[in-house]
């Protein structure tokens, strides 16, 4: 599609008054008609009857011969000129280039032709028919996800065990570690210093549970001793007494 420029002022300019109501209809158009078939401003004399039906004009000869009078078509050999049409407008082979180029930017990369320039400078690069998808990180040209840092797992030694044992005063943590060894998930731990001081950490709570025991057993705090009984557990005087319930008086 091609557009075709006319003044803003043409309607109140000196030649378009003189030409009247016909010769503005036949001169507009001649303008489309030449700007649609890329004639320069060129109108055959075949043209001029077609064109002045279509601008519902009787006489088109005679309209455009009033035309050329007030200078505003030109008399040539076989036709009529616009009068300075290309001043205004484009030329034929101004729009034919364009719509070259337009198709070959299209088109071209799919075809492998060269184009006259993709406005990023690349004027008559040659386009793979068939191009390879790549991946865009693979290029460089966009940085590609940086991957997490490897975790390093530090081996177990005895200068880290010595490290440790201050923190730990409750256990032996080499013993803790031979018992560890033992079991058979040990060897699919691949932190072992995190998975010894798991193991280290349950070792301090059997020993907190025995402690307590312990103390428990040296402040006398048993069930002998009026303390709370464990559940299910009951006294002598209990036991004596349901027995002689069933049985009667022990004493009698």
């Amino acid at each position: 599609m091609t557009w075709v420029k006319i003044d803003d002022g043409f309607l109140t300019h000196p030649k378009a008054i003189k030409a009247g109501k016909d010769g503005r209809a036949l001169f507009f158009a001649a303008l489309i008609y030449s700007s649609r078939e890329l004639t320069d401003g060129f109108i055959d004399d075949s043209a001029i009857p077609i064109l002045g039906a279509f601008a519902e004009v009787k006489n088109g000869v005679a309209v455009a011969d009033l035309l050329v009078r007030i200078r505003l078509f030109d008399r040539e050999e076989d036709g009529y000129r616009i009068h300075d049409y290309l001043d205004y407008n484009r030329s034929a082979a101004a729009i034919t280039a364009e719509r070259e180029a337009a198709k070959r930017r299209k088109f071209g990369r799919s075809s492998g032709e060269p184009l006259p320039n993709d406005g990023d400078g690349s004027a008559g690069v040659q386009r793979p028919r068939n191009p390879v998808p790549v991946p865009v990180g693979s290029l460089g040209l966009l940085p590609t996800e940086p991957k997490p840092p490897t975790r390093r797992h530090e081996p177990v030694t005895e200068d880290w065990l010595d490290s440790i044992q201050p923190d730990h005063p409750t256990v032996n943590v080499r013993e803790v570690l031979r018992d560890a060894e033992n079991r058979k998930t040990w060897d699919g731990y691949k932190d072992k210093r995190r998975s010894l001081l798991r193991y280290v950490g349950w070792a301090e709570e059997r020993e907190a549970e025995r402690a307590n025991r312990g103390s428990s057993l040296r402040t006398g705090n048993t069930p002998g001793n009026g303390a709370r009984r464990p559940s299910g557990d009951i006294s002598n005087e209990e036991r004596k007494r349901q027995f002689e319930s069933v049985f009667g008086p022990v004493d009698a």
